[in-house]
């Protein structure tokens, strides 16, 4: 049976880690105040599943996030996503914002994976028209970085595209996972490049620590088209990693400075 639920476990002694996780509260997405679908089945796509489910719920601190598309139920609609967050450790959490992609083109009411660190959200949509030449890459995809200014106030800051884009066949599915940490940004495009093998791109904040600066592209990473495989150390310090399905490197990200 379909549950259009969220649950959070808690560890009964912080810090232990044999401690047990209890469960301590359930988010029901059908609520009229949070109408959210917090369901993610990946449909199957051009070049496999569509997208990596599962990705749609991140937490960090004192926020917790959860991406919503459509469901069966027509009172809840899909394309943003919402933010809860906490007081202490030892409260509920409650819903403080939705942040949706005003401007996307994109009628599937879908985001494919989403990050949180701090101050920032990630949220990232492969299946977007970018323009090349004037004419649409269908899949080229985007990723939306939010930051929350003020107390519950979350304002989009940038919205975050791979730069190598050359053609309208290039459905490089940038967005298909992201990650963060601090002021650096990893995003995978898992279709992206010759062969649609597959790529990553690394970002930085113009200026540490401001959760208001834009974010500029410091490095591509592909695989080796003879091992399929790639690693690299962040210019800015800290590791990489990169999983890949098939042939898909960039499928799924993890960032850790």
């Amino acid at each position: 049976n379909y549950q259009n639920k969220l649950f959070v476990y808690r560890r009964e002694t912080p810090g232990s880690p044999s401690s047990t996780w209890r469960l301590v509260q359930t988010i029901d997405g059908d609520d009229p105040a949070v109408k959210c679908g917090m369901s993610h089945t990946p449909p199957v796509g051009l070049y496999g599943p569509q997208w990596p489910g599962g990705k749609g719920l991140a937490v960090h601190g004192d926020v917790l996030v959860t991406t919503c598309q459509r469901t069966s139920n027509v009172a809840i609609d899909g394309g943003f996503a919402v933010i809860f967050t906490r007081d202490t450790l030892d409260s509920n959490w409650t819903l403080s914002h939705r942040v949706s992609i005003d401007d996307s083109t994109d009628t599937s009411k879908r985001i494919d994976s989403v990050a949180v660190h701090g101050e920032t959200v990630v949220l990232g949509k492969t299946n977007e028209p970018n323009q090349v030449e004037g004419v649409a890459a269908a899949n080229a995809g985007f990723a939306y970085v939010f930051a929350r200014l003020a107390q519950n106030n979350w304002t989009r800051v940038q919205r975050l595209h791979a730069p190598d884009v050359f053609s309208v066949v290039d459905n490089g599915f940038f967005g298909s996972s992201v990650a963060i940490d601090g002021d650096q940004l990893v995003v995978g495009a898992y279709a992206q490049g010759d062969g649609h093998n597959g790529a990553v791109y690394l970002f930085a904040r113009d200026t540490p620590g401001d959760v208001n600066s834009n974010w500029t592209q410091t490095q591509r990473i592909s695989p080796d088209p003879d091992t399929g495989r790639a690693s690299t150390k962040n210019t800015a310090g800290g590791d990489v990693y990169v999983n890949q399905l098939s042939k898909f490197f960039g499928w799924d990200v993890a960032l850790q400075h």
